[in-house]
Parts: structure tokens; C-alpha cells; sequence
């Protein structure tokens, strides 16, 4: 599917400002002329993305920040030389769009300078209809997650944690990304510790249970408090269609055979 991106002609022109409120706070990466806070108003930082990529895998997903429609977000604004808009775009798109998650779009931020400007700023927005899409979790759930999430940009559990140090840096606070903090700074015991005879299996332990499962990875968690496994990435698959378009064809080619898998392995637990 093809990256839900802004077209060249609604690009600003002259500089370009690019809104950040998650990681594009703390670690950029590209090059800009001066950073200012900034307020977006219409929508607001949620950890509400499942991450596959940077900071979980599709066996154990991670959760990152999107912007959520409803209410306003503090960030910072960075401003980039029109010369260099291009390539920041183009850098942006690689970091952003790894799964189309997101949608580019320009949005309208108030620059907290002694001006107070209004200007238009590139952002990334979740796209609601995406499998990867979270919605609103509980802290309890998003702990979970944040603390088994690990991907090619580092553990799921830093990511949160720099957050909310940039976000004290701005001089503010985000109430449920700090209470989150919070637990994660007593994370070395789990958040519900197992009953005797609880806990977690792995699949082949379920696939002696439940006699089903064949085909999938031995690695692959599932919770035992009932007698239905439901690991995380059977709630995506669950989503998906058997055959079609739609939300299948948002998902990496690499992904989308174990995503199928777990589609029919749910249809067959749910079916006993």
C-alpha cells in the first residue's frame, strides 16, 4: 500500500517546520535552523501505535506514540532551511512510514515564542484504520507491552523514558506518559506476578493443551487464565480479512504469513 504521504505541491514552501512530540523530540536527525515549543491544537499524544519495527517485533509488539484525534498536544517545532527540505522529507518518510502507520499531513501549530505565531507544520498522525492502530489501553496494558517491547531502535522501556525527560526539558508534563514512567521505574518485579500454576506458556506447551497452533513459533507468548491463548498479534490478525484488500494489504510482506497463521489458529481455538 502506498505511504499515505502530503503532495509536493502542499508542502510549505521557503522553510519548512516539522512538528515533533514523541521521539523526533529527544532524537531528530536531521538538520534544522532553531527548535521552539510548540502547541497543536485538535489532537493528542497517545501511546497508541503497536510497534513491529523500532522498538517491538511482530512476535512481541512494542507500543510508540501517535497523534490521536481529540484534545492538544505540547511538542517542539523544528525549522528546516527550504534547501534542506527535501532531504529532511525524505528522511522523515524512511523513519516514519517503515509500516504506513502514519499519515503525513500539515497541521496548523502555535509556536510558543514571544510571537506566538501560528504556522503550518508537518506531522504524523495515526491512521485510525490501520492494524496497528492500539486505541485507548489501559495503563496496565500499555505497561505490559512497554516492558517486553524491544526492536531495531533499542527497548521500548528507553523510548518512554526519554520521552518524558524531553517533555520535563519543555518545561511541562503529560500526566499518563509520567504515571507510566512511574511504574516502569519499578518495573524489575512483573506488573501481576503469576498464582501457582498460572503464568505464561509458550506455544508448544498451548499446542499440548489446546491441540492447535501447528506451524507457528515456539517463541510466540500466550496468557493461560483461560483456555483460549491470546497472544497480542492474534488480536491484530483477528482483525484482518482471510482474503482482500483492506487492512491485509497495510502490512509488510514479511509479516503477513505468521499474521495469517494466527488468523486461522484463533478461528480454530474460538471454534472449541
Amino acid at each position: 500500500m502506498p505511504a499515505k504521504i502530503v503532495p509536493e505541491a502542499e508542502l510549505s514552501k521557503g522553510d519548512l517546520w516539522v512538528f515533533g512530540y514523541g521521539s523526533l523530540m529527544w532524537r531528530p536527525g536531521f538538520e534544522f535552523i532553531e527548535q521552539v515549543p510548540a502547541r497543536l491544537i485538535g489532537e493528542h499524544r497517545a501511546l497508541c501505535v503497536y510497534s513491529f519495527d523500532h522498538r517491538g517485533t511482530p512476535e512481541k509488539p512494542g507500543l510508540v506514540l501517535g497523534l490521536d484525534r481529540g484534545g492538544a498536544c505540547r511538542g517542539v517545532a523544528f525549522r528546516v532551511a527550504a534547501m534542506q527540505r527535501g532531504d529532511v522529507v525524505d528522511y522523515l518518510r524512511s523513519r516514519e512510514q517503515t509500516t504506513h502507520v502514519y499519515r503525513e499531513v500539515m497541521r496548523s501549530v502555535w509556536l510558543e515564542n514571544e510571537a506566538r505565531e501560528r504556522v503550518s507544520a508537518l506531522a504524523y498522525v495515526v491512521d485510525r484504520g490501520h492494524v496497528q492502530y492500539a486505541g485507548r489501553l489501559s495503563l496496565a496494558e500499555q505497561l505490559r507491552f512497554v516492558q517486553q517491547g524491544h526492536g531495531r531502535s533499542g527497548n521500548n522501556r528507553d523510548y518512554v523514558l526519554a520521552t518524558v525527560k524531553s517533555i520535563e526539558a519543555q518545561g511541562f508534563r503529560d500526566a499518563q506518559l509520567h504515571q507510566l514512567a512511574a511504574m516502569l521505574h519499578g518495573d524489575a518485579r512483573p506488573l501481576h506476578p503469576p498464582l501457582e500454576g498460572e503464568g505464561r506458556l509458550t506455544l508448544s506447551a498451548a499446542k499440548c493443551e489446546t491441540g492447535w497452533g501447528e506451524g507457528l513459533s515456539t517463541h510466540t507468548p500466550f496468557e493461560t487464565r483461560d483456555r483460549h491463548p491470546t497472544p497480542p498479534l492474534l488480536s491484530f490478525a483477528s482483525t484482518l480479512p482471510l482474503q482482500g484488500r483492506g487492512k491485509w494489504s497495510r502490512i509488510p510482506k514479511q509479516h503477513r504469513r505468521q499474521l495469517m497463521q494466527l488468523r486461522v489458529a484463533k478461528t480454530q481455538c474460538l471454534d472449541r
